[in-house]
């Protein structure tokens, strides 16, 4: 899937000088003998480097401290039992980069995006199977409740229960004027009425399930490497886990269903392995994490700047979730 024809990278990202850069990275591994810019990644910079320790992938952020920190002790705490980088090394704070730098392991494999079209359905459906189990195993991770989280992986906040959260904030941006102005009147008005007290969604959030799992919250298939074994498939790393909190894991499983109409028959594999790895789907589950994702789609609209792609597909997919909702 091409994830470049949906979605608009952010304007302003600057790459550093690689000189700059090539000096950050020394002063953490050791003389660098290539660095190549690595494509995917939206939100970051990342490249493919060549150093004494190996081959490493070197992340340049603007994001704040604390949410690299989180994301990193994460990685941290979930490694082995989910595939996640090891990290080699981290520049909280770089002044000629000006930038923050961190050092991870370059896992073996590629991205699921770049290869999911030639799958098989045999194939799909195990890998998907498999990435069901890893899922669970996240999501079986929990906290006191609902909310950001702090670099010791600890809530920043607790807040009420997730589903009234969700309903406030996508209600919130529903509401927002920029959204609002990238939606059809009618668009608009099926939506709000979908938010009502006594609409579709509270309904069907009623029965969410767990609210306090650990949430990947950007799983998709530019984020997660897989690698042939032998002719079938093998889910080899879980990557950028920036925008993880505490929530309901089924916010995990609509997201990577988000475009199922072009993918692979994925969803019956996800769900069993999602089963067999612990995990629990209420019965209506599928139409819930559509639901659930509406509100990355509404945050998507209520950004500031023009994003020409993000917000056709936003707009797409709503539209889809609301054909999906009324059958």
């Amino acid at each position: 899937m091409d994830y470049d024809a949906k979605f608009d990278r952010p304007p302003g990202r600057r790459e550093p000088p690689r000189d700059a850069l090539t000096r950050a990275i020394e002063a953490l591994a050791g003389p660098v003998r290539a660095i190549e810019p690595l494509a995917g990644g939206y939100s970051n910079l990342h490249y493919a480097v060549e150093t004494a320790r190996g081959r490493l992938v070197a992340r340049v952020t603007q994001r704040p401290r604390a949410e690299l920190e989180t994301e990193l002790a994460l990685m941290r705490a979930l490694a082995p039992a989910i595939p996640t980088p090891r990290v080699h090394g981290v520049a909280l704070e770089h002044a000629e980069l000006g930038a923050r730098l961190a050092l991870l392991e370059r896992l073996p494999g590629v991205p699921l995006a770049r290869v999911e079209d030639a799958l098989t359905p045999a194939q799909a459906t195990a890998l998907a199977r498999e990435i069901g189990r890893a899922l669970a195993r996240v999501h079986a991770v929990r906290f006191p409740g609902c909310g950001l989280l702090t670099p010791s992986l600890t809530l920043a906040r607790p807040l009420g229960a997730y589903r009234d959260v969700w309903l406030e904030l996508t209600r919130g941006y529903l509401a927002d004027a920029r959204a609002r102005g990238r939606l059809s009147p009618a668009l608009h008005a099926e939506l709000r009425g979908l938010l009502e007290l006594q609409g579709r969604a509270p309904s069907l959030l009623r029965e969410l399930g767990p609210e306090n799992q650990l949430t990947h919250s950007d799983l998709n298939s530019k984020n997660l490497l897989v690698e042939e074994r032998g002719g079938s498939w093998r889910l080899t790393g879980v990557l950028d886990w920036e925008y993880a909190h505490a929530g309901a894991g089924l916010c995990d499983l609509g997201n990577f269903l988000r475009f199922e109409h072009e993918q692979p028959p994925y969803r019956e594999g996800l769900a069993r392995g999602y089963l067999e790895g612990g995990g629990a789907l209420p019965g209506d589950w599928r139409r819930a994490a559509r639901v659930l994702d509406l509100a990355a789609m509404l945050e998507f609209l209520a950004r500031a700047g023009e994003r020409p792609r993000t917000e056709a597909t936003a707009r797409a997919v709503i539209e889809r979730t609301l054909r999906a909702l009324a059958d």
